[in-house]
């Protein structure tokens, strides 16, 4: 069996090294703890980046620049904005 990523106890991360399960609890467990540890900055250096309009539950937008990658775009989607309530644009 693969060894864990996270310092601590966690089930979701049994269930991804045992039965291969990427849950979204997983995730965020381990944005959580690369914010936490100040790496997420570095990781996301040297990122592929798309355009990506947000839109706020209050109706506002914002443009900005995301990564491609899944876990770099976890930020936004985590975010105070209701669910579904933002797009990418190209």
């Amino acid at each position: 069996m693969r060894s864990g990523q996270l310092p601590f106890p966690s089930l979701n991360e049994v269930n991804y090294l045992a039965f291969s399960e990427i849950s979204e609890g997983y995730h965020d467990e381990l944005y959580g703890y690369l914010e936490e540890q100040g790496w997420l900055n570095e990781y996301k250096q040297g990122k592929t980046t798309v355009p990506y309009k947000k839109i706020h539950t209050n109706g506002t937008t914002r443009e900005q620049q995301i990564c491609m990658t899944a876990l770099c775009g976890k930020e936004f989607e985590s975010s105070t904005m209701a669910p579904g309530k933002h797009i990418a644009i190209s």
